[in-house]
């Protein structure tokens, strides 16, 4: 049988296959140049960008879970001054589609970095971090309320003429009614799911295991409730999913694609392992071929009843 097809449409961008670098877990790309080849990714999305330089929180901000991490580093970064003469001159070198996660205290701060970025050409699209938690809003995550969605991701349209993806939190009651105000907005993709909230305590001296108290749960624990999540939103939603969430294998990545998302972003599996994501392109080469499937496109969303 001849090598399967791994490429995907995904809107106005094709994947060489459906395998992709989450943000916040591969840093700005360099970090992995020597232990992967970056060209064989079908694309990577970049730590979140705030407008100016962040420290993030304070130290532990890490802790290992039953199949899993916590994590509240605070959105540490470099800004987007930084970013700009610094990362995307690395990024010259590979044709890795690259998409850049954008980050924000308030609808303001989004619109800036997207301005300040919209005319570089290296920068193939913008992944919208609408999880994150906005201080001037009390803490709440922007894509936890349909309205404020909508704004965004609308006010940003108006911006840029390089794809909006929207990566919202999973922490909602009804996701699908967020992915619709995505849409609705203007949104040419979704990423779903970010991390689940939670927390981990140390019972001898009763206190928080990282410094926030409070942080996100990632890793092979949360698949069953991000794969759900894709599920429900694959069936509402016309534009195209980003699927994440405890992906570890190539069997992972085939469930998220049958469930309904077109590619897949690898997060926790990276830190573990830096070169996880290109042994995972290979296995999902060697499993199609067992399972004698030809087109991985032609498997999202086809699960049968």
């Amino acid at each position: 049988m001849s090598k399967p097809d791994l490429s995907v449409k995904f809107g106005k961008l094709k994947f060489k296959n459906p395998v992709i670098l989450a943000s916040g877990t591969a840093g700005y790309g360099y970090e992995l140049e020597n232990y992967i080849d970056l060209n064989e990714l079908g694309g990577f999305i970049t730590k979140g960008i705030y407008f100016n330089p962040r420290s993030g929180n304070p130290s532990p901000r890490i802790y290992e879970t039953p199949c899993g991490m916590l994590n509240a580093i605070g959105l540490q970064g470099i800004g987007v001054k930084r970013f700009k003469s610094e990362i995307l001159p690395f990024w010259k070198k590979y044709k890795t589609i690259l998409g850049v996660n954008v980050a924000g205290e308030d609808e303001d701060e989004y619109k800036r970095v997207v301005e300040y970025l919209k005319d570089e050409k290296r920068i193939d699209f913008f992944e919208i971090n609408l999880s994150c938690p906005n201080v001037h809003a009390g803490g709440k995550s922007p894509s936890w309320e349909p309205e404020t969605t909508y704004k965004i991701i609308k006010s940003i349209k108006n911006i840029s003429d390089k794809p909006i993806i929207a990566k919202l939190s999973p922490s909602v009651t009804y996701i699908e009614e967020i992915g619709e105000s995505a849409e609705k907005g203007g949104a040419d993709g979704i990423s779903l799911v970010n991390t689940f909230v939670g927390m981990a305590i140390d019972i001898k001296s009763r206190k928080a295991r990282i410094s926030n108290v409070l942080g996100g749960v990632s890793g092979p624990a949360i698949k069953p409730m991000a794969l759900a999540l894709v599920y429900k939103l694959h069936k509402t939603v016309k534009i195209p999913i980003m699927g994440l969430g405890g992906i570890n294998s190539a069997e992972d990545v085939l469930e998220f694609i049958i469930a309904g998302a077109s590619v897949v972003q690898i997060g926790t599996a990276s830190i573990i392992d830096p070169a996880a994501s290109i042994k995972i392109i290979k296995s999902v080469e060697k499993e199609m071929v067992e399972l004698n499937y030809k087109k991985i496109e032609k498997l999202i969303g086809k699960m049968e009843k």
